[in-house]
């Protein structure tokens, strides 16, 4: 029900079952113009936060890791959504469809680009408007290029990370500088001694 609404749905940092527009979807906004809450950098021996977030410079906050992952391996770039079934009568002849493509130039999963054309089509029996086909073409857009380009930072614990924090991560072994990307995942553990992983999707310019 969520994807069809357009929305992603998980549990905050407080634990509460939370949905909205994905980031990075018109309904969601630019990724770009989201600020960044984390930056992490080795050099520092720290995951350096920003105002919001004012935390670094102790043994808690350095980062271990760094994960770099690109793939082609079922990504999709260009996406349609059709209503079926009695949903699908808009009152005229026009099923109700709606197509999302990456049409960003600068991305690596651009249509335009190498990776070429590569659709995917979606049958959803809960839409019924034009609307509500686009936001679900758009979320399904937006959660398969962010498979395609991801970034992972290792470290210790910290409560305050939360999905859709925007980070960046300076590595130069990985030639990763001030490199942006945005978090959709936080895994971690209660043990002291453990480790918590922030992943998510590269942000790229014009994002």
């Amino acid at each position: 029900m969520a994807q069809s609404a357009g929305q992603e749905i998980f549990f905050d940092i407080n634990g509460y079952l939370t949905g909205k527009p994905i980031p990075g979807s018109p309904a969601g906004g630019p990724l770009n113009s989201l600020p960044v809450v984390w930056n992490f950098n080795p050099n520092e021996v720290s995951a350096v936060g920003t105002l919001a977030h004012p935390l670094g410079g102790t043994p808690f906050t350095t980062p271990v890791g760094t994960v770099l992952t690109l793939t082609r391996d079922g990504i999709y770039n260009d996406f349609f959504v059709a209503a079926t079934g009695a949903n699908n009568i808009s009152g005229t002849n026009t099923p109700v469809m709606q197509e999302a493509a990456d049409t960003n130039a600068a991305s690596p999963t651009f249509i335009g680009g190498p990776m070429g054309d590569v659709p995917y089509f979606v049958y959803d029996n809960l839409i019924t408007t034009t609307a509500e086909a686009l936001a679900e073409a758009q979320y399904d857009l937006g959660v398969s290029i962010a498979q395609a380009w991801t970034l992972g930072v290792t470290t210790p614990p910290n409560p305050l990370f939360d999905v859709d924090d925007v980070c960046t991560d300076t590595n130069p072994r990985l030639g990763l500088v001030l490199q942006k990307f945005i978090a959709d995942t936080v895994t971690t553990t209660i043990r002291y001694d453990a480790q918590t992983v922030v992943a998510g999707r590269v942000i790229t310019a014009g994002m």
